[in-house]
């Protein structure tokens, strides 16, 4: 009997001992809570629908987050990372808690910046959505400065997100404004992704100038005071063949052109009909010119051709292949 009770007092002071010495190992692995790994935090700002993401250290490794106003902001826990979004301008805090240990964090949120999230963007014709955002201000007022409409926009005034869509080449520009005369510009700029490959007329709506030819500019003829004759056979008379028939389209001179001007192209049919650009007047916006020739940008279209000097008189002609 005494044995048996020797040995039952024996198997419940190895529990106790074992039992003092896990407690006493949870209590060595525990320390206060630190938010903020570079640094501790007590407080931070907020702009209305940001987050931010915080890492916490001590207690026992497992948090929990309230927050004292849920109007004003939300907390959330991942694993060691503190996150925390914006909802309303105002100020509440987070109790973080580990363990025996609880840590305070002071949040304000305020008004975002009135501002949009890119000053300027490049896109190309018939390229996916871009997605840009508007944020900050009350009643806000969106306005399209577009000229050469090529591009099309939605607003969603409640997320702030504008959702562009370009057509063709050209420059335009997204001015918001507040009742209180605070304005902001987004300069949208839409080109294609290569280069014309020479002298010729070029539609402005696709991605790439090479298949976009108005004319095949078989020969190009520039004739000082007349103009400019493009045909698409190897003759600036036209011609016809079992499979084809040429045309020659006329182009208004172009004199003396100077950068960032603007004039007005008249184009006819002195043969056939056949190219993709109709007859009519274009007005033109001149974006560059060299010593022979002037690129000028027009609604949907974009011309190099040559040009006339004051001092030039005489005949000259170009064969393309």
């Amino acid at each position: 009997m005494n044995i048996r009770i020797y040995y039952l007092l024996s198997v419940i002071s190895s529990f106790l001992l074992a039992s003092a010495c896990t407690h006493n190992s949870l209590d060595s692995s525990t320390a206060p809570i630190r938010i903020g790994k570079e640094q501790m935090l007590t407080n931070i700002r907020l702009s209305r629908l940001a987050e931010r993401h915080i890492l916490l250290s001590g207690g026992n490794g497992k948090y929990k987050a309230n927050v004292e106003n849920s109007l004003v902001a939300d907390a959330s826990i991942h694993n060691d990372t503190l996150k925390v979004v914006g909802l309303l301008e105002g100020s509440t805090y987070i109790t973080v808690q580990s363990h025996d240990y609880r840590a305070r964090l002071d949040v304000t949120i305020v008004s975002p910046d009135f501002m949009f999230s890119h000053d300027s963007i490049h896109l190309h014709p018939k390229q996916e959505s871009k997605f840009v955002s508007l944020s900050g201000g009350d009643r806000v007022t969106l306005q399209k400065n577009d000229p050469d409409d090529i591009l099309t926009v939605k607003w969603d005034g409640n997320t702030g997100l504008l959702e562009i869509n370009a057509h063709y080449e050209g420059q335009a520009q997204l001015i918001a404004r507040t009742p209180e005369g605070d304005q902001r510009t987004l300069v949208v700029t839409v080109s294609p992704i290569d280069q014309p490959s020479g002298l010729g007329i070029y539609g402005t709506g696709g991605k790439f100038y090479s298949n976009q030819q108005s004319i095949r500019p078989v020969m190009v003829v520039h004739r000082p005071g007349i103009g400019t004759l493009i045909s698409n056979v190897a003759s600036p008379l036209g011609g016809y063949a079992s499979t084809y028939s040429g045309s020659v389209l006329h182009i208004s001179p172009v004199v003396n052109p100077q950068v960032g001007s603007r004039t007005t192209l008249t184009i006819s049919y002195s043969i056939g009909g056949v190219a993709s650009i109709p007859a009519g007047s274009y007005p033109a916006y001149i974006e560059k010119v060299t010593d022979d020739e002037v690129t000028l940008r027009g609604k949907r279209h974009k011309f190099i051709l040559p040009y006339d000097k004051e001092e030039q008189t005489r005949f000259t002609s170009v064969e393309t292949k």
